[in-house]
């Protein structure tokens, strides 16, 4: 407590939270740490409050709900700033007023002016009518995938209550035969309908042009998108990509709602694909794949924490006991409970029944050797949310499929077997919407999808319009032709898209990165300001081009072909 007291008397936020102490503030704790943090944000951020401009007429909802994550805070309101200085009005809107470390990070960027989505209470009659039609959405959902169609008050709730369950209890699949499991939907479809209607009070209460968030989805923040598309003002979701000084924006809207927002749109390839592919477009690709498994990001490198091996065919098959002479092709496993059912359609009811009746079909073609991939950010992912046990892929494997045939294998996440080994290696691959699938179409192998959003319907993936289009093509898929050379370019070009003309390097700004090997910690993720002036934030290039299309009403952030 001394401590942050001493650091109080040196920093006004810091005074400010001072009856704050150690308390938890929505469970962040406002250790000293965090303390020096806050004061650093005040000093670094008054070029902000310094160098701001009158607010116009278009205005900026920035859509933060939650605490404790400052990266999410601190990034939010950069962006924000930056757009307050070409006189966008900026609104704040947080889950209520105990949100006082938010707050102070926003108001150290200048920006003041908060609405709560706790000042539109609901009455008795409302939550009477969300309790009601909870339990009467449950009431006659026989499958998931009733589920996922639920809509109320024109919020497409259904996937976002799915995923929410399914990342609360880290499961790949949702039982509603399990009483236990449908008390907590019913919860959570009420907790959903209550945000739908807290997000109408919002939006009586102003009139954004435009929203902005980092988090588009789950129950929390998808219903307060979707009202805002409702309403007129698409929605900037911004993400942080395979590089630790990028983003990448997505403008949503009535047509690119469930699109990935690292998805590239058909008609920026299109744009791309008029140019002529040339040397120095294969050469950057080439660098990408380098770049992407050798270690130079923190934020791809994780995957791969002592490094990733790379094996050619005959090694793969030595290390996994394979019969050489048929085909290989690679499942490439979403990470089963995180962040699924928001893109696209999906061809199965969630990742955990497409994964089982995927691996059945594998164990069912014994004219092709499979190698299942769990998705090695499960390492990193559990650690960080402290789960153990076995990965939700053992799980379903030992309940619905028993063991494996001799040739079908498993490639854990400690395995450390480099994907892009198997990109060059194996014949194909199969996923749902995966970043293999796009990266391996590179490679001229074929890339079976289980889901649109991402990169399906462009023109070099072979997709499926039912099941049982896409499990005929694994029964046979030994007789798949292989690419033809229009496929591979446009592959190409997607992923040089997708992987360099998609970013928007950070210049005024840097990522800092200090994860635990277990649990979470408030600053494990964090940002900086590398601006200190007028001058300098007057001529910074990245916030000149992030202010220049939040503003133009493109749906891709997309630089200009440098290599053209």
């Amino acid at each position: 407590m001394a401590r942050t007291s001493e650091i109080g008397k040196r920093a006004k936020p810091v005074r400010a939270l001072g009856r704050i102490g150690l308390r938890a503030v929505r469970g962040q704790w406002m250790t000293p740490s965090v303390a020096v943090d806050l004061a650093r944000a005040w000093r670094q951020g008054r070029v902000f409050r310094l160098c701001g401009q009158e607010a116009g007429e278009r205005e900026l909802l920035v859509l933060s709900l939650e605490d404790d994550f400052i990266f999410r805070n601190k990034t939010e309101a950069f962006l924000a700033a930056a757009l307050r200085r070409k006189g966008w009005r900026v609104r704040v809107v947080m889950r209520d007023r105990a949100t006082v470390l938010g707050r102070a990070y926003f108001r150290a960027f200048g920006l003041s002016d908060f609405l709560y989505l706790s000042d539109s209470p609901l009455g008795r009659s409302l939550r009477r009518e969300c309790e009601e039609w909870a339990a009467s959405a449950l009431d006659h959902a026989r499958t998931v995938a009733d589920i996922k169609e639920l809509r109320y008050r024109g919020a497409w709730v259904g996937p976002q209550v799915l995923a929410t369950l399914s990342r609360t209890l880290f499961a790949g699949c949702i039982d509603l035969s399990d009483p236990a499991m449908s008390e907590r939907l019913r919860v959570v479809l009420r907790r959903t309908a209550e945000q739908v209607v807290s997000a109408e009070g919002i939006l009586a209460r102003c009139s954004p042009a435009l929203g902005l968030t980092n988090e588009a989805n789950y129950s929390v923040y998808g219903p307060l998108v979707d009202k805002c598309i409702e309403a007129g003002a698409p929605v900037v979701q911004f993400i942080q990509p395979w590089r630790d000084d990028a983003f990448i924006f997505k403008r949503l809207t009535r047509d690119t709602r469930r699109s990935h927002p690292a998805s590239v749109e058909a008609s920026t390839l299109e744009r791309f694909l008029s140019g002529t592919w040339t040397a120095r477009h294969e050469r950057r690709l080439r660098e990408i794949f380098a770049e992407r498994y050798g270690g130079k990001w923190y934020l791809q490198g994780r995957n791969y924490p002592g490094g990733c091996r790379q094996m050619d065919r005959r090694q793969l098959e030595d290390e996994y006991g394979l019969r050489r002479g048929k085909k290989l092709a690679v499942v490439f496993s979403h990470v089963l409970w995180d962040a699924n059912l928001f893109y696209g359609e999906d061809l199965f009811e969630d990742y955990g029944e497409w994964f089982v009746e995927t691996v059945k079909a594998a164990c069912r073609n014994t004219a092709v050797n499979w190698l299942v991939k769990i998705h090695p950010a499960n390492l990193w992912k559990r650690a960080y949310e402290k789960v153990g046990g076995d990965y939700a892929e053992v799980e379903l494997i030992r309940r619905h499929v028993g063991c494996l045939p001799d040739h079908v294998r498993l490639i854990m996440p400690e395995d450390s077997v480099c994907a892009r080994a198997l990109f060059e290696s194996a014949d194909f691959a199969i996923t749902v919407r995966g970043t293999a699938g796009m990266e391996m179409a590179c490679f001229g192998k074929p890339c079976l999808t289980a889901g649109t959003g991402r990169y399906s319907g462009l023109g070099f993936t072979r997709d499926s319009s039912t099941r049982e289009e896409y499990l005929d093509k694994l029964r046979h898929l030994a007789d798949m032709g292989p690419m033809s050379e229009e496929e591979i370019l446009r592959a190409k070009w997607h992923a040089y898209v997708s992987f360099d003309r998609r970013l928007w390097i950070l210049r005024s700004g840097l990522c800092r990165f200090r994860y635990r090997k277990r649990g979470r910690s408030p600053l494990d993720h964090n940002f900086l300001l590398t601006v200190g002036s007028c001058r300098e934030l007057e001529s910074a290039e990245d916030l000149r081009r992030w202010s220049r299309w939040a503003a133009s009403g493109e749906v891709d952030y997309v630089e200009e072909d440098v290599l053209a």
